[in-house]
């Protein structure tokens, strides 16, 4: 979207022809040895064809809905969105009813949604791009993201280690209450995300402008509301994990605070690789990713069996602590040759924020007996961000429009 900027439709038809490549030659190595994966993966060949056919073309909406947010064009975004978040249950409920293979038409349920809506967008994307195939275009994605697949296959480690882990030591049981809260974590990443697929475009046009302080201002607010949400999650932990799971899972509200100071310094490893990613400096983000993921899994293995379920959290947060530091390390590193850029952010306020969170967290947790305390707590902040609404609004204006 940078580095492309005069021809994103013709980048956007040139990758989505690589994944369409990618996809054919994955299902024509998958056909000869279908009988013996069936037996391993234990999906039937139907399946797995239309696994590859919803990958393929939600790949195509990620890359058009990339395109909009980048431009700001964010009705056409929630419009698609919605429409797929509405439709999607009533086609899956549909086949369900319909089928004795409940799992299975839950997943083609799903994936036929996923695949019309991808159809119409993939066919879009080429009429607009009016290219199939651009060797500088399809060199470039291949040689910018091959070396991420490490990156990104830490995050998915991260993502199930502990709840394996704690699998293997203590068992399913507690597993189980380790993973609402994680999918408590999962609810709030997704907000994360949001955020930050807003907040991007707008950072990176400033630092293509050379407007780096124009960042500060914005970033602090940002930290400050996500700090803000994630207290209100670790305050209402018990009355959440009631909804979430009831009272068999109660246990589960002593893990949600490391677990939501952890998304906190995920916000602030994003900022910095954000940066990473601008600079093209792939290689570094590895090593703080392995580094990181590598450490969560030495130090489960280590705590675990000798603390229980519940240090699983803390080593998570410990591990994003690396996890933010060395990319802010290599954030720094990357801006040697351009100190200036490093500009866009307040460091020191970034780290006072995070630990005023830290400490009012575990706070949260101390008054977790004393309900109305926390009620009180909360209806203060929550009139105080009201009254402070406007000033906030005024702040993040400009990453929500187009300058």
């Amino acid at each position: 979207m940078v580095k492309f900027d005069n021809d994103r439709d013709g980048y956007i038809c040139a990758v989505q022809t690589l994944c369409t490549v990618l996809s054919l030659l994955f299902i024509l190595i998958y056909f000869p040895f279908n009988g013996y994966l069936v037996k391993i993966v234990k999906l039937p060949m139907s399946i797995i064809l239309i696994m590859v056919g919803e990958i393929l073309f939600s790949t195509s909406i990620q890359f058009w809905f990339g395109k909009n947010r980048f431009e700001f064009q964010y009705k056409n975004v929630v419009l698609v969105t919605i429409s797929m978040a509405l439709i999607s249950p009533i086609c899956g409920l549909i086949f369900v009813l319909n089928s004795e293979e409940k799992g299975y038409a839950r997943i083609i349920g799903f994936a036929v949604i996923t695949m019309m809506f991808g159809l119409v967008i993939y066919i879009r994307n080429y009429i607009h791009g009016r290219i199939v195939y651009k060797q500088e275009y399809i060199r470039y994605a291949i040689g910018f993201n091959v070396p991420l697949i490490v990156y990104y296959l830490s995050q998915v480690l991260f993502g199930q280690c502990d709840r394996l882990m704690i699998d293997y030591f203590c068992g399913t049981d507690k597993a189980g209450i380790y993973g609402v809260a994680q999918q408590l974590a999962l609810a709030l990443n997704f907000v994360l995300t949001s955020i930050n697929g807003a907040y991007t475009p707008w950072m990176y046009g400033k630092i293509k402008e050379k407007q780096y302080k124009d960042n500060v201002n914005i970033s602090l607010i940002i930290a400050v509301l996500m700090s803000s949400l994630l207290l209100g999650i670790i305050w209402m932990a018990p009355e959440i994990i009631m909804i979430l799971g009831g009272i068999r899972y109660i246990e589960a509200i002593w893990v949600v605070p490391p677990i939501a100071m952890s998304l906190l310094l995920l916000f602030y490893a994003q900022l910095f690789i954000n940066l990473q990613f601008y600079m093209e400096r792939k290689s570094e983000l590895i090593v703080g990713s392995i580094l990181a993921a590598a450490l969560n899994v030495i130090l489960n293995q280590l705590y675990i069996p000798r603390f229980g379920y519940f240090v699983a959290g803390y080593t998570t947060f410990f591990s994003y602590c690396i996890f933010a530091l060395c990319n802010y390390y290599f954030a720094r590193k990357s801006c040697t040759s351009s100190p200036e850029v490093m500009e866009l952010f307040n460091i020191k306020a970034l780290l006072i924020i995070l630990l005023l969170f830290i400490v009012f967290g575990f706070l949260g947790m101390i008054l977790f007996p004393y309900r109305y305390i926390r009620y009180t707590a909360i209806i203060v902040i929550s009139l105080l961000l009201f009254i402070k609404r406007k000033i906030i609004i005024l702040e993040l204006r400009p990453i929500l429009k187009k300058k």
